[in-house]
């Protein structure tokens, strides 16, 4: 027993004086920076019973009504959708001191909503951040959500240019893809 606690102590000296010599270095660790989180500048509600021609009455999330000033993003066809009393909605715009508020893009999600198909795919933009697609496609979308202004479809994303009751046009790159509105209860 007193042959290991000698050892103990001579060991735990020789430690001692090895670092004597030594000067500090503070501890550096290498972080991989994490991906910069866009902030969501949309604003999300219901069309109120308000909504005129140059106005979207806009009942938020947070129960605020806002009056969305249109005719910037109406005379640009950044009023995607229709504006439907009841429908939900996906407001980008600033407020002007004069004005209000300003829409820039005004997107009628529940227009969104629904089964959609060209030539080289088909996927359902279901409610809540649900894709479902075919099978058979390589690469099958997952999930969709709106942000500032813009359409993300799994890693993708896309500048809504219209959607109509039958159509929809997405941009990318320069490149508009058109999809028609299946029935229901059809995916190809």
């Amino acid at each position: 027993m007193r042959v290991s606690v000698v050892v103990k102590c001579m060991f735990a000296l020789a430690l001692l004086s090895g670092c004597r010599g030594e000067k500090k270095k503070n501890l550096v660790i290498n972080q991989i920076p994490k991906a910069a989180v866009k902030v969501d500048s949309t604003v999300y509600g219901v069309c109120g019973l308000g909504t005129a021609m140059n106005t979207l009455e806009l009942i938020t999330d947070n129960g605020d009504t806002v009056s969305c000033q249109l005719s910037a993003a109406d005379s640009k066809g950044n009023v995607v959708g229709g504006l439907s009393v009841g429908d939900r909605m996906a407001v980008v715009g600033v407020t002007d001191k004069d004005e209000g508020f300003v829409a820039s893009k005004v997107i009628n999600i529940t227009s969104l909503l629904g089964k959609w198909a060209n030539i080289r795919e088909s996927f359902e933009i279901c409610d809540g951040g649900l894709v479902k697609s075919s099978v058979k496609e390589q690469t099958p979308r997952t999930e969709w959500k709106i942000l500032n202004g813009k359409l993300l479809l799994s890693k993708d994303t896309f500048e809504i240019s219209f959607i109509g009751p039958d159509s929809l046009h997405l941009k990318r790159a320069g490149v508009v893809y058109g999809y028609r509105r299946l029935p229901v209860g059809t995916l190809r």
